[in-house]
């Protein structure tokens, strides 16, 4: 099959759209408070385990705790909780019933509209895919906007696609191109399904070869390539791309980069970065704080005494810590006194256990505070991002 023919796939399947067999676009916006015949929809059990499926009645959909009748789901309302069923409910229609087991029963699933964040996590990897960290970035350094015109080449498995066409939806429009044969038909075909065949396109072509064909000139308002070469694709880039246009380039290597920035200068691009995005989760843990002695003889230089009074460490540190340790023997005219047991600790060179501040007898309390965690998720590409200019190419 030739590059026409992908093309001629989309288009027939395009052209049922117009003739009002159109799909109605769940994923960029629900048609109804609850879920209709034809709507894709999101099975959502755990973080790394949801199902999509398209509600047909009489139909079942199978997941790995177990199969949903999707009568049972149309017409529930977004976010319900749906349950598996009985071996018995589906020997009234079913010759032979599918096989459910007793150890299914009580499993359940929450009914979830497909929206961009959901279809990621749920597509079959044909490729290596985008997730949402670089996804955000992308959107927002291209500047898209409803009505936007943006032009994709590295369709792959669609999760960045979707989120374009969610960026620019309704008037917008993204020409995505796909080297692929085979991820192209099946692209044209979760469009069509989405009901975003109006929106975006997937032609199969190489684009490092032929150029951005369909595309009309100095019209795109961005471009993103996921290309193993985009170098190849920059010059084809400029002819399709408007003045201060914005463009971005995702390479996981750091050498495709270095080989694309200089094809960008030449081009005539400007204004080029390069980011890395990273996620760096924070968690909230319970520590033990003393609470802050603000009074009224309260002296800011005592903040630096927040250690145990007579520890060992003033032992290791010879005539500096003697005279630390006469500071805080200081009574109240040099600026601070040790209270209570800690005096006592003090005069007799023992340790305290308990922390405390110069003046203050601490007590220490339970609260909350966040903490980085020690790993981070791993490198996925680097991000290059550029503006056309009305520079002239050089050669």
């Amino acid at each position: 099959m030739n590059s026409t023919s992908a093309d001629a796939a989309a288009a027939g399947a395009a052209s049922s759209l117009t003739t009002g067999e159109s799909i109605r676009p769940t994923l960029l916006s629900p048609s109804s408070w609850n879920a209709n015949v034809d709507d894709t929809v999101i099975l959502y059990q755990t973080f790394d385990n949801l199902t999509r499926t398209t509600l047909k009645h009489r139909s079942v959909v199978g997941t790995r705790c177990g199969t949903f009748h999707h009568d049972d789901l149309i017409g529930k309302p977004w976010g319900s909780k749906v349950r598996i069923l009985n071996r018995a409910f589906f020997a009234s229609w079913y010759a032979v019933p599918p096989q459910v087991t007793s150890r299914d029963h009580g499993k359940w699933a929450y009914l979830m509209p497909c929206n961009p964040e959901l279809y990621t996590q749920s597509i079959p990897k044909r490729t290596q895919v985008l997730y949402l960290a670089d996804i955000s970035m992308v959107c927002m350094q291209l500047d898209l906007c409803p009505g936007a015109r943006v032009v994709e080449a590295g369709f792959g498995s669609g999760s960045l696609t979707m989120s374009l066409a969610r960026a620019v939806y309704p008037s917008g429009q993204i020409h995505s191109f796909e080297y692929h044969e085979e991820r192209a038909l099946a692209g044209a075909q979760d469009l069509l399904t989405l009901g975003l065949g109006e929106v975006a396109s997937v032609t199969h072509a190489n684009v490092c070869e032929k150029g951005f064909a369909g595309v009309p000139d100095g019209k795109a308002d961005a471009m993103f390539l996921d290309l193993p070469a985009p170098w190849d694709a920059i010059h084809h880039a400029r002819k399709v791309l408007r003045i201060g246009a914005r463009f971005c380039s995702f390479s996981p290597c750091v050498e495709q980069v270095h080989k694309a920035i200089g094809a960008m200068e030449t081009a005539g691009f400007r204004n080029i970065t390069t980011m890395e995005v990273l996620v760096r989760p924070w968690q909230v843990k319970s520590i033990l704080t003393p609470p802050a002695p603000l009074g009224e003889d309260f002296q800011l230089s005592t903040l630096r005494q927040f250690e145990p009074v007579g520890s060992a460490e003033d032992g290791r540190r010879g005539a500096h810590g003697k005279q630390r340790g006469k500071k805080r023997a200081r009574s109240e005219d040099g600026g601070g006194a040790v209270t209570g047991e800690n005096a006592a600790i003090a005069q007799e060179g023992g340790t305290n256990p308990r922390p405390s501040l110069i003046g203050f007898d601490a007590k220490l309390s339970l609260s909350q505070s966040p903490m980085p965690a020690r790993s981070m998720r791993g490198h996925t590409a680097y991000l290059t991002f550029a503006t056309l200019s009305a520079v002239q190419p050089t050669e």
